[in-house]
């Protein structure tokens, strides 16, 4: 799983052109999935004389494990909704680190870059399993919120909860380490549910550390009650107790928009 944390931008360019057949490949958006997005909480926003419009250009993407969907810097041309599997967004460092983002599941969007001056990637989105990727022209998203204030505040409001999300996850760089872990579990939780299917060497990646001191702070926790580690899985046991020790003022990182299926 932590194979595409180690992709330098050399290699995700590499990985982009021999799965290019798998990435480029387009088939008829199925009725289930149309209402799947009639029911999204941004794209149900377009008005019905655009929403064949977006149906139409858009086409289901197949994407091979550890193939890179879009580069950081490149040209934001297309946005993506997951439908199935598992996307990490990334970003190297000019030393040829890799910083772990963010997680993306089923039913998030991501590439939605909509400034309209040459609007870039801000981040190298990597597939982590066999992923099912519905892609759409940023232009026709663009067109739409001209006179579509529904849509409009749908987005703003998407863009502000990650924008919140991004200065939060800044700020709790200056943590201790077993607040960061907490927070970070919070905000996995709130994604996955009770159980979590990360190791600790991706909680180590968003939280800045070492594998070895993951190790130890999720040890220290399931001590205490907290979690039930396994292979390959976290098990949330009290997530009363989690929150206790996480950074709760910046609440809203344990928040993320409600993807469709959730209530």
């Amino acid at each position: 799983m932590e194979a595409c944390l180690d992709v330098s931008a050399s290699d995700c360019a590499r990985t982009t052109m021999t799965t290019k057949k798998n990435i480029n490949r387009k088939s008829r958006i199925p009725d289930a999935l149309e209402e799947m997005l009639r029911q999204h909480p941004v794209l149900s926003q377009f008005r019905q004389i655009n929403w064949k419009h977006l149906v139409a250009h858009s086409g289901l993407r197949e994407i091979l494990p550890a193939a890179a969907i879009c580069r950081e810097g490149h040209p934001a041309q297309y946005g993506w909704l997951i439908v199935k599997g598992e996307v990490k967004l990334v970003r190297h460092t000019t030393k040829g680190q890799v910083l772990l983002v963010d997680i993306l599941l089923p039913g998030e969007l991501f590439g939605v870059v909509f400034y309209r001056d040459q609007p870039v990637q801000p981040a190298t989105a990597v597939a982590v399993k066999a992923t099912r990727l519905l892609a759409f022209p940023l232009s026709i998203l663009l067109d739409e919120l001209d006179g579509n204030p529904t849509l409009q505040t749908a987005l703003l409001q998407d863009t502000c909860l990650k924008l919140c999300q991004s200065v939060a996850m800044r700020g709790l760089a200056l943590e201790e380490l077993p607040v960061r872990m907490a927070t970070i579990l919070c905000r996995l939780h709130e994604k996955f549910g009770r159980i979590i299917p990360e190791t600790r060497a991706t909680l180590a990646e968003l939280a800045g550390t070492t594998t070895e001191s993951a190790i130890r702070a999720t040890r220290e926790l399931e001590e205490q009650g907290v979690l039930r580690l396994g292979r390959g899985v976290i098990e949330v046991v009290s997530l009363h107790q989690l929150h206790a020790r996480s950074a709760l003022a910046a609440s809203h990182v344990h928040s993320g928009v409600m993807t469709p299926g959730q209530k």
